[in-house]
Formats: structure tokens, C-alpha cells, sequence
């Protein structure tokens, strides 16, 4: 939850692979503790958005990640022919 070098460490590595980190709030809450240990990691070019879902099943949080602008191709495929060889 707190900056750290452990997690700029974290950062810079994730970061080597265009990756980053989505989630940004507590996703365990216990007691008087709360962490962040639930994460996310998505490709730095992606444009998202995360919030938490509290489903009082759980001591964890669920995570609702929501990519924007997803750009599908559709894939169009030819009819394929197959001649079948038998003994006729």
C-alpha cells in the first residue's frame, strides 16, 4: 500500500515488460490490517479502469477490471472443400 523500494523494484520490473500494476486500493481488509494483495497486471498501452467489488463472501475483494477500446478483428475464413477418398 505504501511507497517502497520493494515496490519500486516491483515497478521497474513490470515495467521492463510493458506490464503495470491495475489495482490501486485495498483488496484485503481484516481487523485493523489492510493490504493489497490481490493485483492486477495488464499491458501499459491498454486504457482501463478498476474498481473493487465487496461481496462479503470472502476477507478479499473482488477486482472488476474494464478494458476500453478493444479492437476486435474479425476473422473471415473461405469455405474449405475436402474430397473424401474411399475405396468407391
Amino acid at each position: 500500500m505504501e511507497a517502497s523500494n520493494n515496490r519500486k523494484s516491483l515497478d521497474s520490473l513490470l515495467a521492463t515488460y510493458n506490464l503495470r500494476s491495475t489495482v490501486h486500493f485495498p483488496t484485503r481488509i481484516v481487523n485493523n490490517s489492510i493490504s493489497m494483495i490481490d493485483n492486477i497486471f495488464i499491458d501499459a498501452s491498454r486504457n482501463y479502469t478498476t474498481e473493487p467489488y465487496i461481496n462479503g463472501l470472502s476477507d478479499h475483494d473482488a477486482q472488476i477490471l474494464t478494458i476500453h477500446n478493444i479492437a476486435v478483428t474479425n476473422i473471415t475464413t473461405d469455405p474449405c472443400y475436402i474430397r473424401n477418398f474411399n475405396k468407391n
